[in-house]
């Protein structure tokens, strides 16, 4: 419970941040610290891991980010995720443009972010096209314990 709480709480962050910036999410989590800064929302519940200083979030956090995406974008993109390491390998919390958060099994988490049409949540080839060239996941290279 606490990943999604976590994630839904990034997702208002992130959609103030958007209000802020012209539509535009941030470029990575470093850029939420005014707008959802507290270090621990950035850990997941389950994984054992500790928060690091907001200055080098994007070093230690448990979740994955899609930088690149605006408020245009549709709203079954996916902005941030868990890992299913974080889940014991069962699963993965999704947080999407709308700022939903689901849980998805491995075998539905897998599909979701090997598809780029359902992870960017359009069929629409031009707009996937064009969502592919700026769109860039960012991805912490360690945890802290």
């Amino acid at each position: 419970p606490r990943c999604m709480a976590n994630l839904s709480q990034i997702g208002k962050g992130l959609k103030m941040y958007a209000m802020d910036h012209e539509d535009r999410f941030p470029s990575s989590f470093l850029d939420l610290t005014n707008y959802a800064g507290n270090p621990k929302l950035y850990v997941c519940g389950n994984s054992g891991h500790l928060p690091g200083a907001m200055s080098n979030v994007n070093e230690w956090t448990d979740y994955a980010y899609v930088s690149g995406l605006t408020e245009a974008d549709p709203s079954a993109s996916v902005v941030v995720f868990c890992l299913p390491e974080n889940h014991k390998g069962v699963g993965a919390n999704v947080l999407y443009m709308d700022g939903s958060v689901t849980w998805s099994q491995t075998p539905d988490f897998i599909a979701l972010t090997s598809t780029p049409s359902l992870f960017f949540g359009t069929t629409n080839l031009n707009q996937l096209a064009e969502i592919q060239k700026r769109a860039k996941i960012i991805r912490a290279t360690k945890q802290i314990k």
